[in-house]
């Protein structure tokens, strides 16, 4: 709104602040309005009076002159219609200022609340994030323990392996010994017998005894072998004087 300033010559421009109003700045604007009233003659007070005094010089008007009376009763009426209307806009503007500034106060105090309820729970999520990082190194940690534990196991189960596998390998050859003794006790058993027959058939032959065990062994080439190792560590003389003593 474009306003004339009489004083300095000026034309100046009233407009709606960005600035929210304050209970302070109302109760200023009821004050300065309160007092441009009071000196117009608008105060209830004033207007109270005037309004009799009015009244009393109408009726004088009236019973001096009817219709002059009349007319200014008439005028009367109307004014005091046109402030009626004035005084109601006016209280319906202020009740729409003071709805205005309870909800804005409303929405302030919830924004401020939110705000609050915001920082409380950025907070929380700040802690909660912190607590995560924590739980996430402990678990990490943990992973970390119990990998190196089951290489540990890992390395000794290897060990006890390797120790079991040397065991039996030992055990094993220890067997394969027995059992490779035994045979060869079962072959000069064996032979024993043959050379048994042999005497028996009065074939005493040295050169041809081989020669017979080899036929009586075709059929057994490890017995064979067995024999040719005892024929290489005795004598013959010796097999008959092993004979004779069984």
């Amino acid at each position: 709104m474009k306003y004339f300033n009489h004083q300095d010559n000026q034309l100046q421009t009233y407009c709606v602040s960005h600035v929210p109003t304050t209970k302070q700045n109302m109760q200023e604007l009821f004050d300065k309005l309160d007092q441009s009233l009071q000196q117009s003659f608008l105060c209830p007070i004033r207007e109270e009076l005037l309004r009799e005094y009015f009244d009393d010089l109408i009726l004088q008007i009236k019973i001096n002159y009817g219709e002059r009376g009349f007319i200014r009763v008439t005028v009367l009426t109307q004014v005091r219609m046109v402030i009626q209307k004035y005084q109601t806009c006016v209280k319906y503007c202020f009740w729409n200022i003071k709805v205005f500034i309870r909800r804005r106060t409303y929405l302030q105090n919830i924004q401020a609340e939110e705000r609050f309820k915001i920082n409380q729970l950025e907070q929380e999520c700040s802690e909660l994030q912190k607590q995560v990082e924590n739980l996430e190194q402990k678990l990490q940690d943990i992973n970390q323990k119990n990998q190196q534990n089951r290489e540990q196991k890992k390395v000794t189960h290897l060990k006890r392996i390797t120790i079991y596998k040397n065991s039996y390998k030992k055990q094993s050859i220890l067997v394969i010994q027995k059992i490779y003794f035994l045979d060869q006790k079962l072959a000069l058993q064996k032979i024993i017998i043959i050379i048994q027959s042999i005497q028996r058939n009065n074939i005493c032959q040295k050169k041809s005894l081989a020669l017979i065990i080899l036929i009586h062994f075709q059929n057994d080439i490890s017995l064979f072998f067995s024999f040719a190792i005892f024929l290489s560590q005795f004598q013959y003389n010796q097999i008959i004087s092993y004979n004779k003593l069984n």
